[in-house]
């Protein structure tokens, strides 16, 4: 019997058909689910390759200790990516992170240290990140992961997501539907099909109140999707299409994709579904389009998937789609 280490299980994500949504449509619409990855997130492969790559360059030295700022599912990928590597890890989260995100981080021997104070749009990425910079200028053997703008994180999607996809798919994709976030996964498989299938087109999906691709910053409750700072890695030429999605759009479709498709996804892929939906009109009839799933909804389950979380958060919300 041939068995496998868990890190050797990261990657070749599956692809299934969206029967619903295709028949609706009149697309053959596919979703790439990232989160069978074993920490249940596209992060687990961007950990793996960047921390690999550190290894390489001398950047990563053992008993060193990695630190990052995190809204949750990369603060999973690295607490088991680097225990299985020899790191210590150090998550720098917020009050928005589920507290399902906080126990799976902490079982995988990840240390957790959480800011409190929010900017005027109740945001706190500014403060992970300075309590990030505080804590590795404080320690010589702490290196930050940096995930918004190490060069290696688009080009873990340049070299393993998008050259998956294109094996999967030889006949070619007409559409390819991303959430930003980073901005990594977009920028990577971006720029591989626009050197190697250029007819591919790239959607790009954000949420609203988020400033990644520009726009003004508001208060959301998507999490996954979009940022409180601009991008370092996007090329906006290599996109095609841009949208933003509610939060109530994005929950309406994750609830979807569950009763509808049986797939039980995070925040992100509702978001990215729901995106494809508000640009129907510019793909057309019979094109073959594949929605990338950042992760799967079991982090979610205290929040967008509680009824009483959705009442709390969103009034106007139709709570008929939360358990």
């Amino acid at each position: 019997m041939k068995t496998n280490l868990i890190l050797d299980e990261i990657n070749n994500t599956p692809v299934v058909k969206l029967k619903s949504i295709s028949k609706q449509t009149g697309r053959h619409v596919y979703v790439k689910l990232e989160g069978a990855n074993p920490a249940g997130s596209m992060k687990d492969r961007v950990a793996l390759y960047v921390i690999n790559e550190a290894e390489r360059k001398n950047q990563l030295r053992p008993g060193d200790t990695i630190v990052e700022s995190t809204s949750g599912s990369m603060g999973a990928a690295l607490a088991m990516v680097g225990k299985q590597k020899g790191y210590s890890i150090i998550c720098v989260v917020d009050p928005k992170l589920t507290k399902t995100n906080e126990i799976l981080i902490k079982s995988f021997g990840a240390k957790v240290v959480k800011v409190k104070e929010s900017d005027e749009n109740g945001n706190y990425l500014s403060t992970r990140i300075n309590t990030v910079k505080k804590l590795i200028n404080n320690h010589s053997n702490y290196w930050w992961f940096n995930q918004y703008q190490n060069p290696d994180v688009p080009l873990t999607h340049y070299n393993c997501t998008a050259k998956e996809i294109d094996e999967t798919f030889e006949g070619g994709l007409d559409w390819i539907i991303c959430p930003v976030g980073t901005g990594g996964l977009i920028a990577g498989i971006a720029k591989y099909f626009k050197e190697k299938k250029p007819n591919t087109k790239i959607m790009a999906v954000d949420a609203l109140g988020s400033v990644v691709l520009g726009g003004k910053p508001a208060p959301r409750y998507q999490v996954g999707i979009g940022s409180n700072q601009k991008s370092s890695f996007i090329n906006l030429k290599d996109i095609d299409a841009i949208t933003h999605v509610s939060d109530n759009d994005a929950f309406e479709k994750v609830h979807f994709l569950a009763k509808e498709e049986s797939l039980f996804c995070g925040c992100s892929t509702g978001s990215t579904l729901a995106g494809f939906i508000n640009k129907i009109e510019i793909t057309n009839f019979e094109d073959k389009v594949l929605i990338i799933s950042p992760d799967n909804g079991f982090k979610y389950i205290d929040t967008i998937f509680d009824s009483k979380w959705i009442d709390e958060k969103l009034s106007n919300y139709k709570t008929q789609f939360a358990a």
